[in-house]
């Protein structure tokens, strides 16, 4: 808990928002506030944000996903290129955890002009524990980024869930 607590009727959640408590109840504002932070957090798509405000006015620790080393040929299966109509993800492994680069697609650049701050460095994905196919970015701008891998009935990895999207796998 911070040592000089704000008033509770104002609450500072960046450079320009406040949230204001017209509760007098302990409880609900609480409950309203953490509400808020959620609301905000997402909309702003800032999970740092989310985790700073619940640790420092509400004492709630977030622990990050521990991810696992897996063997560069366990890995290999989910190596390959994902396309949407937006995006290219090309996976790779890289040692005992996957590389995943994106990459704008070609129309999508036509339309809305090339940005050089768009070539990110590729997000190391980490699996999670267990036989299953979830992941999470343990570092990185994209840090505690979650999703998964899809298969089909066979087995096969058909496809990414990133960034809440699902991306299916192409032939490279």
């Amino acid at each position: 808990m911070r040592a000089d607590p704000m008033p509770p009727q104002a609450v500072p959640l960046g450079h320009d928002a406040v949230m204001e408590s017209t509760s007098t109840s302990p409880d609900t504002a609480n409950d309203r506030l953490q509400d808020r932070v959620h609301e905000l957090a997402d909309e702003l798509g800032n999970l740092l944000i989310r985790q700073w405000a619940l640790e420092t006015y509400l004492g709630l620790r977030h622990a990050d996903p521990v991810h696992e080393p897996r063997p560069a040929d366990e890995l290999a299966a989910y190596a390959g290129t994902y396309r949407i109509f937006s995006d290219i993800i090309t996976v790779t492994v890289d040692g005992d955890h996957l590389l995943a680069k994106e990459k704008a697609t070609a129309e999508v650049i036509a339309q809305l002009g090339s940005d050089v701050d768009a070539d990110e460095p590729p997000a190391p994905i980490g699996m999670l524990p267990g036989s299953g196919d979830r992941w999470v970015v343990p570092s990185g701008p994209s840090r505690g980024s979650k999703g998964f891998f899809t298969r089909d009935g066979d087995g096969h990895v058909i496809g990414i869930h990133y960034h809440g999207r699902f991306v299916p796998r192409v032939e490279s």
